[in-house]
């Protein structure tokens, strides 16, 4: 059974997060953490909104979820959703849910080539074996 913390697990870290919030069980958990943390979170949090606009249960322990720990914090949006969720879902509107795993890899490329680099070296014989 692939593992939220394999890269290419997208619907896997989506599913997971879903069932989290529908169940009020495993929030905050390193688990649940990781499924936004792959450098797709943006992705992530834009297919389960998706899917929220579809699950009633889903949208209302997200609006449940998030409004207890936004008290005082970050107010939630008009939905009910996070404001940082909906910047991240209106980012990527243009995008079809069926291509989001897609954009999803995108977003680990770019956040991978800009932090971790691939090393060049001046002399392409000094490359290491």
């Amino acid at each position: 059974m692939p593992s939220v913390y394999q890269e290419e697990n997208f619907r896997g870290r989506v599913n997971y997060a879903a069932q989290c919030l529908v169940r009020r069980s495993g929030i905050g958990s390193r688990h649940y953490d990781t499924c936004f943390e792959m450098a797709d979170g943006d992705a992530v949090v834009t297919a389960l909104l998706r899917r929220a606009e579809k699950n009633p249960r889903l949208k209302a322990a997200i609006q449940r979820e998030y409004r207890i720990e936004a008290e005082g914090k970050d107010r939630p949006g008009l939905q009910g959703y996070p404001s940082s969720w909906q910047q991240a879902a209106t980012a990527l509107a243009h995008i079809a849910t069926r291509d989001l795993p897609y954009e999803a890899r995108q977003q680990r490329a770019r956040f991978h080539e800009k932090y971790w680099p691939e090393p060049t070296y001046a002399n392409q014989e000094q490359v290491p074996a």
